[in-house]
C-alpha cells in the first residue's frame, strides 16, 4: 500500500463493508483511502481527489481523516484554511507603457526582482532624472539605450542592499550603496521600490551626504569623471572651459576640476545659475552675453583653452572647437546629429564623444564605473564634491520630477524619493 494510503489508514477502526463503499471513479488505486470514512466524506472529498489525480490541489478542504479521527469526527471538523501559497512579493513603481510626454509616466505594481549571480538586491530611497531619461521616456527605441515600452525608466539609485546573488563577496545585506544601474535597453529602472543592481556599476554611498543626494550623482558623476581624468587627461594647472556648468554634469565636472587643481571656466546664463557657477569655483561666463571669441582672448588672451569639456553638444560644437588651443581636446557628451567638424578641421582638436551607457549596453568597462564612484565617495567624504540638488519629488510624482528637468529651469540634479527615511 502506498504512502498516501497509510497515512488515512485508522489502526483499530472497524473498516466497512464492501457494500457500504462506494465505486471510486479515482480507480481501484485509490479505493483504499475510503477505508474508516463513511459513505458522507466519501462524497465530500471526491473532488478532492479528482484535483488531485489530475494534478490539481483544492485549496477549500483539509485531507481525509488522519490516524486516531474517525469519520464523524472529520465531519465535524469542517473545511479548513490552506497551508497558505508561496505568493509573489509586489513593489510599486512608475512605468511608461507608451512613450510621449510626462504624463506617460503612471504608477504600477510588479513583481520585486532578486538578485541573480553577481548581482545585488537593493532596496531603493531615492532615484533621480537625467536627460537620457527624458530621451527615453519621449523618443521610443530610436537610440540602442532606449527601453521598448512598458518600461520602468530610472538610472540613478541610492538605497540598502537587501541581498547579494552569487559570487558577490565585496557587498553584503546592509550596505548602503548607490550606482548608474537601470532604465538602460534590457535593464528595468530604478524609478521602483527596488532594483537588482550590477554588483561591478556600484560603489559604497558617501557617508556625509543623504540618500536623497547620493542618488543625484552616479549619472554626472561617472561622466565627468571620465571625460576629464579618462579622455581629455585634465591636470593641475591646466585650463579647463566647461559649457553648461550649472547642470547636472557641469556641476559636478566644475568641482572635479578644481578638486585637481585646474583652472576652471564655464558658461551658462541667467544671474541664478552664473552664481551658482561662482559659488562652485569657477569663473562663470555669460554665453548668451559674450561672444566666443570674446572670453576666449580675455581669460586665454587669444591662446584658448587647453582643454574644453560640452555638456551642451550638438549645435554647440562649433564654439567648442573656437574656444579650444590649437591641437587642444574637446570631450562631449552629445554628439548626435549632423556636426560641422571645419573649425575641429582648423584647430587640429581632438573629439572625444562620452556615453557612459555603454556598460550596461554591452557589457564593456563595467568594473571601471564602479572604481569611478569609488574616487567620488572619497571626494564627496572629503568635502571637495557635493551635488546640488534642485527639487524632490515623491515616487508618486515621477511625472513632476521629468517636468522640472524638462523645463531647462533646474540647477543640478531632480531628484525622485522612493523610500521615505
Amino acid at each position: 500500500m502506498g504512502e498516501r494510503s497509510r497515512a488515512h489508514g485508522t489502526r483499530g477502526a472497524t473498516p466497512p463493508q464492501p457494500s457500504e463503499v462506494p465505486h471510486s471513479p479515482l480507480g481501484a488505486d485509490d479505493a483504499p483511502l475510503c477505508l474508516g470514512v463513511d459513505r458522507g466524506s466519501i462524497n465530500k472529498y471526491l473532488k478532492v481527489f479528482k484535483a488531485t489525480r489530475a494534478g490539481r490541489s483544492c485549496p477549500q478542504t483539509r485531507p481525509l481523516a488522519t490516524s486516531g479521527v474517525t469519520g464523524a469526527q472529520h465531519d465535524q471538523l469542517g473545511p479548513v484554511r490552506p497551508e497558505p501559497e508561496e505568493r509573489e512579493v509586489k513593489m510599486k513603481a512608475q512605468m511608461i507603457r507608451e512613450n510621449g510626454g510626462p504624463e506617460v509616466l503612471k504608477p504600477a505594481e510588479l513583481e520585486r526582482p532578486s538578485a541573480a549571480a553577481g548581482q545585488v538586491l537593493v532596496e531603493v530611497a531615492a532615484s533621480s532624472v537625467n536627460t537620457a531619461d527624458l530621451m527615453a521616456r519621449s523618443m521610443g527605441p530610436v537610440v540602442n539605450f532606449i527601453p521598448t515600452p512598458p518600461a520602468v525608466l530610472g538610472m540613478d539609485f541610492a538605497g540598502t542592499v537587501q541581498a547579494a546573488g552569487e559570487g558577490v563577496t565585496a557587498y553584503k545585506v546592509g550596505d548602503e550603496v548607490y550606482g548608474c544601474a537601470g532604465g538602460v535597453a534590457a535593464h528595468p529602472g530604478t524609478l521602483a521600490e527596488y532594483v537588482a543592481a550590477d554588483a561591478r556599476l556600484i560603489a559604497r554611498k558617501p557617508k556625509a551626504v543623504s540618500m536623497n543626494e547620493a542618488a543625484a550623482l552616479p549619472l554626472v558623476a561617472i561622466t565627468a569623471f571620465e571625460a576629464l581624468f579618462d579622455r581629455l587627461g585634465l591636470q593641475a594647472g591646466q585650463t579647463l572651459l566647461i559649457h553648461g556648468g550649472a547642470g547636472g554634469v557641469g556641476h559636478i565636472a566644475i568641482q572635479l576640476a578644481v578638486a585637481a587643481g585646474a583652472q576652471v571656466f564655464a558658461t551658462d546664463s541667467g544671474a541664478t545659475r552664473l552664481s551658482a557657477i561662482a559659488d562652485l569655483g569657477a569663473t562663470p561666463i555669460d554665453y548668451a552675453a559674450t561672444k566666443v571669441q570674446d572670453y576666449v582672448g580675455l581669460h586665454t588672451k587669444g591662446r584658448g583653452f587647453d582643454m574644453v569639456f560640452d555638456t551642451v553638444g550638438g549645435a554647440n560644437l562649433p564654439n567648442s572647437f573656437a574656444a579650444v588651443k590649437l591641437n587642444g581636446h574637446v570631450a562631449t557628451t552629445v554628439s548626435i546629429g549632423e556636426v560641422d567638424l571645419t573649425m575641429a578641421h582648423l584647430q587640429g582638436a581632438s573629439l572625444h564623444v562620452i556615453y557612459m551607457l555603454i556598460p550596461l549596453i554591452h557589457d564593456h568597462g563595467a568594473q571601471r564605473h564602479g572604481e569611478i564612484l569609488e574616487a567620488v565617495t572619497g571626494l564627496v567624504d572629503a568635502g571637495k564634491v557635493r551635488p546640488i540638488v534642485d527639487a524632490v519629488f515623491p515616487l508618486e510624482d515621477a511625472e513632476g520630477a521629468h517636468r522640472r528637468l524638462e523645463s531647462k529651469a533646474a540647477i543640478g540634479k531632480v531628484v525622485v524619493e522612493v523610500m521615505k527615511a
